[in-house]
């Protein structure tokens, strides 16, 4: 019998910091730090049957099917030897959310709560584009910023709705950010 996991779900926007806050707290409160997209990434380098698959996905330039990322991430949960775990970028969009909520039914994990790093498109931006990437042109990462907005706003109202949802400013440095993260963690006698 597996153990029952507590799951802190974290959210923003590219260029939000969602990731360092997710490293952070990771460190300072000793939860396991999951990132679905790394996931997908390991899979292709360890080359097995899915990592084949989901490369073909990556090459013809298409999304991956929602099953096989969820499968991973979901297998990554239960395996982990922590029970205190953060998933970081997920669930982005609906479908996502809704298949994750019924995972943790099922196996009975705990949602703890869902950390919305909320932060300016204008932020978002300018934090991008210092970052050089060859994918970072200002049309692209506005495309990117609109395309989260329109999927993963409902996600963060239906948490919202549910009474999972905090919601931190993410326009701030590191520290400031991560230490309102804290505290309203601590206040929702989570931590």
């Amino acid at each position: 019998m597996l153990s029952t996991k507590n799951i802190i779900l974290i959210l923003g926007p590219a260029g939000s910091g969602k990731s360092t806050q997710a490293q952070l707290m990771s460190k300072r409160l000793g939860y396991k730090h999951i990132v679905e997209s790394d996931l997908l990434k390991e899979e292709v380098k360890k080359g097995t049957k899915i990592g084949k698959e989901i490369h073909n996905y990556m090459i013809r330039g298409e999304l991956i099917p929602f099953e096989k990322s969820c499968d991973l991430l979901f297998n990554k949960i239960d395996s982990s030897k922590e029970k205190n775990i953060i998933v970081d970028g997920f669930p982005r969009e609906m479908e996502q959310a809704v298949t994750l909520e019924y995972f943790v039914f099922k196996k009975k994990h705990k949602i703890q709560a869902l950390i919305y790093v909320d932060t300016t498109k204008k932020e978002c931006l300018k934090r991008l584009m210092k970052r050089k990437r060859e994918d970072d042109t200002k049309q692209a990462i506005n495309k990117r910023l609109d395309i989260y907005h329109k999927q993963t706003l409902p996600v963060i109202e239906r948490f919202e709705k549910k009474g999972l949802l905090i919601k931190v400013n993410g326009t701030k440095e590191v520290e400031p950010t991560n230490k309102e993260i804290i505290k309203k963690l601590k206040d929702k006698k989570i931590i």
